[in-house]
């Protein structure tokens, strides 16, 4: 997890500059662009904040050989879990959003779309 965080970080950065600073606005028109956006900040959330927490328990447990301490571990946990929770629920997302371009290829930019 040490060695993972600051490739997360990096990764899930360039992908939201990339889309914030689109210069021809192509990436922000497509509707998927907005749940790779969700995806992008969540799975930055898990490196910037899961990933070192949750070494950082299990490293300090480990040389200390102390009984877990409920806060810590109860902070560690809800963090852990929300910030993956909602990674998965954005691939989720995503994944239903591709199946309906696949499988309605012509009806795709009428159904995902907002109606103006």
């Amino acid at each position: 997890m040490v060695f993972l965080s600051p490739i997360t970080i990096i990764g899930n950065v360039l992908v939201l500059v990339s889309v914030l600073l689109d210069p021809f606005k192509n990436i922000r028109c497509a509707p998927s662009c907005y749940i790779i956006f969700n995806l992008a900040l969540a799975d930055l959330l898990v490196g910037a904040l899961a990933y070192p927490l949750s070494s950082f328990s299990f490293i300090y447990f480990a040389i200390n050989n102390k009984e877990i301490e409920a806060f810590l571990f109860l902070i560690v946990f809800v963090t852990v879990i929300l910030s993956v929770g909602v990674s998965n629920i954005s691939l989720i997302a995503l994944s239903i959003d591709r199946l309906i371009a696949i499988k309605t290829p012509l009806q795709y930019a009428s159904r995902v779309t907002k109606e103006e």
